[in-house]
């Protein structure tokens, strides 16, 4: 009874083994692809200097390029109006021209030095801001971060760690436990477990008849046998205590079943 009540017990210590095995791979690796997707997201959020400054700089460098441009041909408009209006005052109007002339034509002439240098000017504060513009807490924040995820990490193993220990201590005690209910067990401490030819067990040799062919299962292996004779039923009931006797091994040849 013993050995029966032990293989549905052998079996669902299995099931339950295999079900810890199995869980436990797949929360390992669910809590390893979360952690690695969340370090790829914020790899990916982080912007660059060069993209930061990249439309500012853009912006300036077309203007720049336009100014000159759109000076001169105000200038030559300017100037083509300025011929058109002198050409129909008369002379003595033409002659108070002369000197705003002269000045607009200096100032022409100083305008676009003046713009080249103020050009100039404004690039080289651009270039003192931008470098300024390194981004200090940025860089601090992802130092932390990754401070964070680097302590997040050693904790995860730890963790890990103890749980993978108790998780094979707890292995090895049902693994014992296991050990200690198996059949095997008890065919090893000099019994045999006796079956029909269906696989049932047979516990007594009453139900037994001349021919009928049996397995004895020992503790190495399996092995057939044929009833050739039954059991008297009266030689059994002149002497119940020796039939008893018989049943039943003695404690100190064959020990206890547990």
């Amino acid at each position: 009874a013993a050995a029966e009540a032990a293989v549905p017990v052998r079996a669902e210590l299995l099931a339950n083994v295999e079900d810890l095995a199995h869980r436990r791979k797949r929360g390992m690796a669910r809590v390893l692809a979360e952690h690695k997707a969340a370090l790829r997201a914020a790899a990916r959020g982080l912007p660059r200097l060069t993209d930061l400054l990249a439309a500012p700089r853009q912006r300036l460098d077309i203007t720049a390029s336009r100014i000159g441009q759109s000076l001169a041909m105000f200038t030559a408009g300017y100037r083509n109006r300025l011929d058109v209006v002198s050409a129909r005052l008369a002379p003595r109007l033409a002659e108070l021209l002369v000197i705003p002339r002269h000045r607009l034509e200096n100032v022409a002439s100083r305008l676009g030095r003046a713009l080249v240098l103020s050009t100039s000017g404004h690039r080289n504060r651009l270039a003192v801001v931008s470098a300024r513009l390194v981004p200090r807490t940025l860089l601090e924040s992802i130092n932390r971060q990754q401070r964070r995820v680097g302590e997040q990490g050693a904790r995860f193993a730890r963790a890990m760690r103890q749980r993978l220990d108790r998780a094979d201590r707890s292995l090895a005690h049902q693994a014992s436990i296991l050990k200690t209910l198996s059949h095997k067990g008890v065919l090893a401490r000099g019994f045999a477990l006796v079956r029909d030819e269906a696989g049932h067990m047979i516990r007594a040799a009453t139900g037994l008849n001349p021919g009928q062919a049996i397995s004895i299962e020992f503790v190495d292996g399996v092995t057939t046998a044929e009833i050739t004779g039954g059991v008297d039923p009266a030689k059994q009931s002149k002497n119940p205590r020796t039939s008893a006797t018989r049943g039943k091994p003695k404690i100190k040849d064959q020990g206890s079943l547990f």
